[in-house]
């Protein structure tokens, strides 16, 4: 039989699973099959690349699919769940499942040894109480297992989170079958199911775990930082905010350099997420520099604002830290903008590559470090001055002529090499909540 398959036109399409009733969704992702092609027709008009989430027969779910936003720029080609170790797990009373799993991409999570590897957990434990879902676990800092596990060091880690969907509060973009009514089965998500979080149940960050917690306003004060990945005296930082209230003016200005030959940047959140963000990003290379004002819409690169009230804009590489600064009003009628005077979520982001003469810029290296509460400025009242102090204003000597900043050029911006393709030590904990209603 040369042809058992009358071409259903696009591919035969992977997923050989005729009969996953429940959620064909853990065995189909990862395709340990070399797929057999056995049943050619079990969707003739399915999409052609469900990689997601297939679901049959009464979900057409196809939500893990409407993820495109990590944009990744061409650069860094990873997406947030792109080769992660992943700890995930459930709990109901005192009774609970806390597993070591791997994903290789959006699939479904597998335990380690479906890739041939081991359990690196040494102790879990986990409980559930008032719809809350506790989990605690023990692991090795570092790797045992090189086939599913990454090690843990001195440096920042890159962290993602996820809890499961319960019912009704389900949230899809766009709409699944169950959003919009046509499902045959509302109750989807079952307590104690692995299956898609969802794209609100979630979120990503980076932790260097070897770092003592900082309060993010430790001087509580008019002039206040933040720094990670500094040296024993506190110099040198992978990234350093500083920001300083002028209350004279009601303004505040910042200086945040991040140890990069590409761009930096600081953001402003209400949510927590990039999307609806305030975004500030400057780089500079021996051409010229730029500091542009813009707002996030979602996981890719921020347009620039129609109108930008920053004043005092610099920016300049100088023995390989890229350090911008700029001034800005605490309060801003500028519906692009938010307003300082209240308390925000700061995010710490830096990235490789840049253009000066179009002024964009591609992803970051690491997931933007977001504080760890919301950060409120002092009134301005509170903070009398005019001017920011010298010490924390990029010195005069190394901003050179205006357009042609001194130190190290680094041609066209490209920056240093990104870490290969699933080589970035990346992390994971996903935990699903069981909740009645």
């Amino acid at each position: 039989e040369p042809e058992p398959e009358p071409s259903p036109t696009p591919e035969p399409e992977p997923e050989p699973e005729p009969s996953s009733t429940p959620e064909p969704e853990p065995s189909s992702e990862p395709e340990p099959e070399p797929e057999p092609s056995s049943e050619p027709e079990p969707e003739p008009s399915s999409t052609p690349e469900p990689e997601p989430e297939p679901s049959s027969t009464p979900e057409p779910e196809p939500e893990p699919e409407p993820e495109p936003e990590p944009e990744p720029n061409g650069a860094a080609n990873l997406h947030p769940m792109d080769c992660v170790d992943i700890v995930i797990g459930a709990a109901r009373g005192s009774q609970s499942r806390i597993l070591d799993h791997y994903t290789r991409d959006r699939s479904t999570p597998r335990t380690d040894d479906f890739y041939g590897g081991m359990d690196s957990l040494t102790a879990a434990v986990g409980m559930e109480r008032d719809g809350i879902t506790y989990l605690k676990f023990r692991r090795p800092l570092s790797a045992g297992d090189a086939t599913a596990d990454h090690s843990i060091g001195n440096e920042l880690t890159h962290v993602i989170w996820a809890f499961g969907q319960v019912f009704p509060d389900y949230f899809h973009r766009p709409w699944s079958g169950i959003e919009a009514g046509t499902a045959q089965n509302d109750r989807f998500y079952q307590e104690d199911e692995l299956k898609y979080h969802g794209t609100r149940d979630r979120g990503a960050t980076s932790i260097n775990f070897f770092e003592p917690r900082k309060d993010d306003n430790s001087q509580d004060g008019c002039i206040s930082s933040w720094s990670t990945g500094c040296d024993a005296n506190g110099n040198n930082c992978l990234y350093k905010a500083s920001w300083m209230v002028l209350g004279d003016i009601a303004s505040v200005f910042f200086v945040v350099e991040a140890r990069t030959p590409g761009w930096v940047g600081i953001g402003f959140s209400k949510n927590n997420m990039m999307a609806d963000s305030d975004v500030i990003v400057g780089a500079a290379d021996h051409s010229g520099f730029f500091v542009t004002d813009r707002y996030a819409l979602g996981q890719f690169e921020p347009p620039i604002d129609n109108n930008s009230q920053l004043t005092q804009e610099m920016a300049v590489n100088r023995d390989g830290m890229m350090i911008m600064q700029f001034m800005r009003p605490i309060i801003s009628d500028d519906p692009q903008d938010l307003s300082l005077d209240e308390c925000l979520n700061f995010l710490y982001g830096w990235g490789s590559q840049f253009n000066i003469q179009q002024r964009s810029i591609q992803r970051h290296l690491y997931t933007p470090i977001i504080s760890n509460r919301p950060i409120c400025l002092p009134p301005p009242q509170t903070c009398p001055g005019r001017s920011p102090p010298p010490e924390i204003v990029i010195p005069e000597s190394t901003l050179g002529s205006i357009g042609n900043p001194t130190g190290p050029p680094d041609g066209d911006g490209s920056g240093a090499s990104l870490h290969a393709m699933c080589h970035v030590i990346l992390f994971a904990i996903i935990v699903t909540l069981f909740i009645s209603f």
